[in-house]
């Protein structure tokens, strides 16, 4: 599927050691994002959602089926028909370099031309290396102001069954056809404080992760 000629991407982690990289939460591999620096940590996030201040009375500090099941009582009471919705809403950035659409990703370096029917979540440029999602919680995906792809326990529905490698993660991009942007977001639920992860692409593929213990957005 053509996308015109603007992609985001997701949030990612990525711990520097010395002069390697070290992957943490991960990132989106395929379609991969440029960053607006080689030295940016390109897992890392861009901005936090509180989230007992967006949903108060709720259970977000304890086992993450706890906080998925608390959530998802909240969510389905709320105003909000998306994770972009919500997140859009209640993000506060934490840098001055991130931007609230793209988090750390830059648009004018990324360019892609044909979008599969699946992208792939994970810590490592080779999709068969590393690990998919590393904690439970819900992702969305977007091509423009369509929804393609929603699921609320992504590390069990997509992390493939060995463990091993990027999440595979179907999505309807018969959708897609002459779209701009692409739309990934992510949140982590094994704490209170929920990381967002949000990067940007050229040929309109966006992408956005919620993950940690306030969420918070990359």
């Amino acid at each position: 599927m053509k996308l015109s000629s603007t992609v985001s991407t997701t949030l990612f982690v990525f711990a520097a050691v010395g002069s390697h990289l070290v992957s943490g939460h991960g990132y989106l591999v395929q379609p991969l994002a440029k960053f607006i620096s080689v030295n940016i940590d390109k897992t890392q996030y861009s901005s936090t959602i509180d989230s007992n201040k967006l949903f108060p009375g709720g259970s977000f500090n304890t086992h993450p089926t706890i906080n998925i099941k608390s959530f998802l009582e909240h969510y389905k009471k709320s105003k909000y028909k998306s994770l972009k919705a919500m997140i859009n809403d209640n993000q506060v950035l934490v840098s001055d370099d991130a931007t609230a659409t793209c988090g750390f990703s830059s648009p004018e370096k990324t360019s892609h031309g044909a979008l599969n029917d699946t992208i792939y979540w994970g810590r490592n440029d080779d999709i068969t290396m590393d690990e998919g999602f590393v904690h439970p919680g819900p992702c969305e995906t977007w091509c423009d102001n369509t929804r393609i792809q929603q699921d609320m326990t992504c590390m069990e529905t997509y992390n493939t069954p060995s463990g091993k490698g990027a999440a595979p993660i179907p999505i309807d991009n018969a959708k897609c056809t002459d779209a701009k942007r692409l739309t990934f977001y992510w949140i982590g639920m094994h704490g209170s404080t929920w990381q967002v992860y949000s990067k940007l692409y050229r040929d309109r593929v966006f992408f956005t992760e919620l993950d940690e213990t306030n969420w918070r957005l990359s």
